[in-house]
């Protein structure tokens, strides 16, 4: 159903406890699986009772299948002091009602079921599409364009792409900024949440707070698809040799709708989807049916220390109050 993933699955964080199942399906204790993983929307919006020790016994419940999260009546001198009884019920895959039972520390308790409540609510959402018309070598096309999520659509490529992790023995995604040739995201992965525009409705993209670097200062990645995407426009750039920073603005009705603040290679990046809106929308210019969708800017709020100082979400470095850029690495303080 739904299409190939523009990042690294294995870099989304999952949340793991240790976990004591009471009552299993078959209403009886299971002392094999010992571990739930919420597997957030980005792969796969589900719940997973497995083993830590035995790889090939689990149980995985959509999270949209989950009816609702309970604190049955706990019975003295069943649960150490720490511990609660947490209840899941849910439809199985052949729509009968189930559950699961299982003994759980208290501290997790209510972060399960904000984050249970949290995936559910996005699901209602996260797989909205728009038809999405463009001109293909003269040859009007259209696609079902998924511009909430982090996932190529029918005809659609990467472009260029930078992302943000965090940790460092285990690295996780933080949030990521990407450039397909049907649309532009800026996506957190704390949020679950996007600011996007397809790429039909941007009126220009213009580069402000300009600054030269050096070659290891970069940030982003161009890919192979850019080529064919120049070529077919008759324009060439040197992607990855231009050397400047910039905040790069997606414009729409005078504002600016999306923002890759502080990448490397600005102008390339402006310059290519320029290059994508002449080649494939420009043809469709005020006849174009593609209605657009709810659409947001950035999302990442701006952290701060306990004193108020803006903290880099690219290096970490807390910065005097007032500052826009990181006095550490130059990143854009959001």
């Amino acid at each position: 159903m739904h299409q190939s993933p523009i990042f690294d699955e294995k870099l989304v964080k999952r949340f793991e406890y240790d976990i004591d199942v009471i009552k299993y399906i078959d209403g009886q204790p299971n002392k094999i699986l010992d571990n739930l993983v919420i597997h957030p929307i980005e792969v796969g919006n589900r719940l997973e009772f497995k083993s830590k020790k035995d790889t090939g016994t689990s149980l995985s419940i959509p999270i949209k299948d989950v009816i609702a999260l309970t604190l049955p009546e706990q019975k003295k001198g069943s649960l150490k002091k720490e511990d609660l009884l947490l209840e899941i019920e849910f439809y199985d895959s052949q729509g009968n009602k189930s559950s699961v039972a299982f003994n759980i520390k208290d501290i997790y308790v209510q972060q399960i079921l904000d984050q249970v409540k949290a995936f559910q609510k996005a699901e209602q959402e996260y797989w909205d599409t728009i038809d999405l018309q463009y001109d293909l070598d003269g040859i009007p096309k259209t696609t079902k364009l998924y511009y909430r999520g982090l996932f190529l659509s029918d005809g659609e490529e990467l472009l260029w792409i930078n992302t943000k992790t965090e940790g460092t023995v285990n690295k996780n995604l933080r949030w990521l900024e990407a450039l397909t040739n049907f649309k532009a995201i800026y996506y957190d992965f704390v949020k679950h949440d996007s600011g996007r525009i397809p790429l039909c409705f941007v009126d220009d993209v213009i580069i402000t707070n300009q600054k030269t670097t050096s070659e290891s200062a970069r940030f982003g990645t161009f890919t192979g698809a850019c080529d064919r995407i120049f070529a077919r426009t008759g324009t060439s750039t040197s992607y990855g040799a231009s050397g400047t920073i910039g905040d790069v603005h997606f414009m729409k009705d005078g504002k600016p709708t999306v923002t890759f603040l502080q990448v490397g290679d600005a102008h390339d990046i402006a310059s290519l989807a320029k290059a994508v809106i002449k080649q494939l929308f420009t043809p469709l210019k005020g006849g174009k049916k593609t209605q657009l969708p709810v659409i947001e800017g950035s999302v990442i709020e701006v952290k701060t220390s306990e004193t108020g100082e803006p903290i880099c979400s690219y290096c970490g470095n807390v910065n005097q109050i007032g500052s826009e850029f990181c006095n550490n690495c130059g990143f854009a303080l959001r």
